[in-house]
C-alpha cells in the first residue's frame, strides 16, 4: 500500500501556508494579519451578552488558543472584542 504525504495541516489549511509562514518568521519578518472569519460575529454577540470570554468561546467552533491567536493577529477582531466588552459594561450600568 502506497503512503502519500499529507497536503493539509492539522487545522485544515494547506501545508504550503505553514511553510510560507515559517520562512517569514525565520527571516524575522512580522506575522501577516489574519482575516475576518465567519464565526467571529457569533463570538462577539455572546461576548456582548455575557461579558465572558470562556462562554463566548464555547459558542464557536474554535479552541481558546485559536481565538486568542485571532485576537492577537486580526486587528479588526481585536477592536471588535474590546468594543463588545465595553458594550457589556455599559449594559450592566
Amino acid at each position: 500500500m502506497e503512503q502519500t504525504m499529507p497536503t493539509t495541516s492539522r487545522s485544515g489549511g494547506p501545508l504550503w501556508e505553514l511553510a510560507w509562514l515559517a520562512k517569514l518568521l525565520a527571516l524575522g519578518l512580522p506575522e501577516p494579519p489574519l482575516p475576518w472569519q465567519p464565526w467571529m460575529p457569533r463570538f462577539l454577540a455572546v461576548l456582548v451578552e455575557t461579558g465572558n470570554v470562556s462562554e463566548a468561546i464555547r459558542n464557536v467552533p474554535r479552541s481558546r488558543k485559536m481565538v486568542y491567536e485571532y485576537r492577537r493577529r486580526c486587528p479588526r477582531f481585536r477592536g471588535e472584542w474590546d468594543t463588545a466588552l465595553e458594550a457589556h459594561e455599559k449594559e450592566k450600568q
